[in-house]
């Protein structure tokens, strides 16, 4: 009778519920447009591979990756082009990443990308590989085709007890500027 469809009713409120959280807390650690992991998602992710890097001694790379010319994409085609070459570049980059691998946005037009147990060379043959291949696919946006190249600062090795990743971001940061300002669509690696 009345107390079953009570408890029914009970039982669905408590399942919905459920569910929105488990939403709710997808969508705290998620970049809503793009879907990829949001900053504070990355940063926690990235406080957990330093400590696991650092304990069994082997090599990290931090590469900052940053959108050429973002702000005239904008300008010219408007921000829904610009939502939609935000999507893109995550999804060429998702598409070319390995498993154990982390992306999160972590800026407007900057992302922050993890690759565990790689050494400097590979870091360098990857993150060049990922750059060409954006160069050679551009967003499509109401009948547009919008090309688009990215700048890398990267740093690697094996983290050692002062390496925070404030502190390794930056390094990454002072290598991407410098890609910046020797003309953009390019890899450096930080000193």
């Amino acid at each position: 009778g009345t107390a079953t469809v009570m408890m029914y009713s009970i039982g669905l409120v408590l399942m919905a519920k459920e569910r929105s959280e488990s939403r709710l807390q997808h969508l705290a650690g998620h970049d809503v447009l793009t879907g990829t992991g949001n900053r504070r998602a990355i940063l926690e992710r990235f406080e957990f591979e330093l400590q696991r890097a650092r304990a069994a001694q082997y090599s990290l790379a931090v590469a900052m990756i940053d959108i050429d010319h973002f702000k005239r994409i904008n300008d010219v085609h408007g921000h829904l082009a610009g939502d939609e070459v935000l999507c893109h570049c995550v999804r060429q980059l998702q598409q070319r990443l390995r498993e154990g691998d982390s992306l999160g946005r972590y800026g407007g037009e900057e992302f922050l990308l993890l690759l565990p147990r790689t050494e400097g060379e590979g870091d360098l043959a990857a993150l060049n590989g990922l750059r060409e291949a954006m160069a050679r696919n551009p967003a499509r946006f109401a009948g547009l085709e919008i090309e688009l190249c990215f700048s890398v600062g990267l740093w690697c090795g094996v983290p050692g007890e002062d390496d925070t990743p404030a502190r390794l971001i930056a390094q990454a940061d002072a290598a991407l500027y410098l890609a910046k300002a020797g003309g953009r669509n390019a890899v450096r690696l930080a000193a």
